[in-house]
């Protein structure tokens, strides 16, 4: 939540330093609370994702990297013809989990914009709708009020 304080938050002072001045409620404005939210869930998946990366990268057979330098291709071409093509695999797993996980992003939605308890209907809330935001909305009798 520290990024997204209107007053002190790091993302105002960054845009501040840019000469982008105004306190900006990144929560509780609906145009604005998906950038905040994609902003959480890129901070959060981005070291897991890597790690995957990491492990695909450190497999490549060597062998492959000899043969296209003593065939005198130069980096970009070992990259766009031999390390991407490998990563293809490792890439479409770390795809799978990250489609996964958008769906596990009703609790970022929710705590983020409070719940969505405000007094106007347009609510960051109500805009930032997903699938498991539409079934918590959808089940009242397992919804859990915030005491006030």
């Amino acid at each position: 939540m520290f990024f997204f304080t209107p007053d002190y938050g790091l993302f105002n002072t960054a845009l501040s330093w840019l000469r982008y001045h105004g306190p900006h409620h990144w929560t509780g404005n609906p145009n604005k609370a998906l950038i905040a939210i994609m902003t959480v869930g890129f901070w959060k998946s981005a070291g897991y994702f890597m790690i995957f990366y990491l492990a695909g990268l450190q497999n490549l057979p060597k062998e492959m990297f000899e043969t296209a330098v003593l065939d005198r291709a130069n980096t970009w071409h070992q990259l766009r013809f031999i390390t991407f093509p490998l990563l293809l695999r490792w890439t479409l797993f770390v795809t799978t989990i990250a489609f996964i996980g958008a769906f596990q992003t009703a609790d970022h939605i929710f705590v983020l914009t409070q719940g969505g308890h405000s007094i106007s209907r347009c609510s960051p809330f109500r805009s930032l709708s997903n699938l498991p935001t539409s079934v918590y909305r959808g089940f009242p009798a397992f919804r859990i009020e915030i005491i006030k």
